[in-house]
């Protein structure tokens, strides 16, 4: 019995919509289906073997993860889902009582801003630590 291994679609960054959607060149032609996640890479130069000059591979890194809403054809919209803390309150560490008060610290969800600032609204590529072009890869749901 042959096992079929399922290549992670991969493609790249097209468009910058806003600080939380973006745009990859990647659609239902390609496998992408709605609720799918990918996460966008940064690839650094090559690493080379300072004895053998051998190839070692290139070194990636995670810019951020974003999950499709929205697919068609050769493109889908993606919309950042990852969240973290953070202290609300000027006593961020007081621990347990800034917990049981309102300086409890609030969720928030990741963005493609360089800055803290969010908004809706139209975005310039200069203002995300996302570029056009990065490189997408699909991941599979486990360990969000």
């Amino acid at each position: 019995m042959q096992e079929t291994t399922k290549k992670a679609i991969e493609g790249k960054v097209a468009k910058i919509l806003n600080s939380r959607e973006l745009v990859i060149n990647r659609g239902s032609d390609s496998g992408v289906k709605k609720g799918m996640k990918f996460e966008v890479i940064e690839e650094f130069e090559e690493v080379l073997d300072p004895d053998t000059q051998t190839s070692l591979g290139n070194i990636t890194r995670q810019k951020v993860r974003i999950k499709i809403d929205h697919v068609q054809p050769c493109l889908s919209i993606g919309r950042t889902y990852q969240t973290y803390q953070v202290s609300s309150g000027l006593f961020p560490n007081l621990g347990v009582l800034a917990a049981l008060s309102h300086y409890a610290p609030t969720t928030r969800v990741r963005t493609l801003r360089s800055s803290e600032e969010c908004s809706g609204r139209p975005m310039e590529e200069g203002d995300s630590y996302v570029e056009i072009g990065d490189k997408v890869v699909q991941i599979d749901d486990e360990g969000d």
